[in-house]
């Protein structure tokens, strides 16, 4: 099998084929995806194509492979450059990212493919970003009103929330929209363990010897960490059973951070039972 790594930008392609054992058999430089084809069926009959996942500029070249019913993985970027380190070749270029991400790919077996319902997904996810934007200028202009307000008159002082609204309606199908745009199909994933570490919301074994312990993630998907602590915080003053877990975490000798941490992995796993038994809400 031929695997083609592809390094995508707007106006560039760059493709690097190599063996089963990662040996670098041809390359490309082109700006055109028929080009590309063409010149991967010289390369071989069994390919399987490996694109960076930065879907903003792959989201093309994806439709038009699907089209020609050519397999194909999205490889995470985070995993191109330890590839590209081990690589022989010194520096950085497009056709070391392409290299580096067809042997990513030759790597890791169980890498991501395009799903049929992700459509829908997508246009939900334009609409929550749409909406953070929105947010982020109406934060930028309180700041600059706050500032102007100093300039004309620095004894004033306005309270916190002040030019708040008072009221943030559909907070509950803000967070949930929130949630399915960022978590996707959710097969996915094939255990909620595999969601929780998605969102960074499993701890991470960091045990010596004789000491077992566990650290906080800071690695995973943000915006779903994100909104899993919001449904927490929101949940720890509202709803009685997450205030009685949260009281007994902290009984245990947690701080109360350390037991919201708790609270949102098992959120993690309601969350991922609630997508499988509704299909139609992914």
């Amino acid at each position: 099998m031929i695997v083609i790594g592809v390094d995508v930008h707007k106006h560039s392609l760059s493709a690097v084929a190599v063996d089963e054992v990662g040996r670098q058999l041809d390359c490309l430089e082109t700006s055109a995806g028929e080009e590309l084809l063409s010149w991967s069926k010289r390369v071989g009959r069994r390919r399987l194509w490996a694109l960076e996942d930065c879907r903003h500029v792959t989201r093309g070249l994806e439709a038009t492979l699907q089209g020609e019913r050519q397999r194909l993985v999205r490889v995470p970027p985070r995993l191109t450059a330890p590839e590209r380190r081990r690589g022989r070749v010194r520096g950085k270029s497009d056709l070391i990212d392409a290299l580096a991400i067809a042997r990513a790919a030759l790597r890791e077996p169980l890498l991501d493919s395009p799903r049929p319902e992700e459509g829908r997904l997508r246009e939900l996810k334009l609409l929550v970003d749409h909406r953070d934007d929105l947010v982020a200028e109406r934060r930028r202009c309180q700041q600059r009103l706050r500032w102007h307000l100093h300039e004309l008159d620095p004894s004033l002082r306005v309270p916190l929330g002040a030019l708040d609204r008072s009221v943030w309606l559909a907070c509950g199908g803000l967070t949930a929209a929130k949630l399915l745009c960022e978590i996707g199909p959710i097969a996915r994933f094939g255990s909620d363990a595999q969601l929780a570490r998605h969102a960074g919301v499993a701890p991470l074994d960091a045990s010596s010897g004789k000491h077992q312990r566990h650290r906080l993630d800071r690695g995973g998907n943000r915006q779903l960490n994100c909104a899993l602590h919001r449904i927490a915080v929101t949940q720890g003053r509202c709803y009685p059973p997450a205030r009685a877990y949260l009281e007994r975490k902290q009984g245990e000798g947690k701080s109360r951070r350390e037991a919201l941490r708790c609270l949102k992995r098992q959120l993690a796993r309601t969350v991922y039972t609630t997508l499988k038994s509704e299909p139609l809400l992914t």
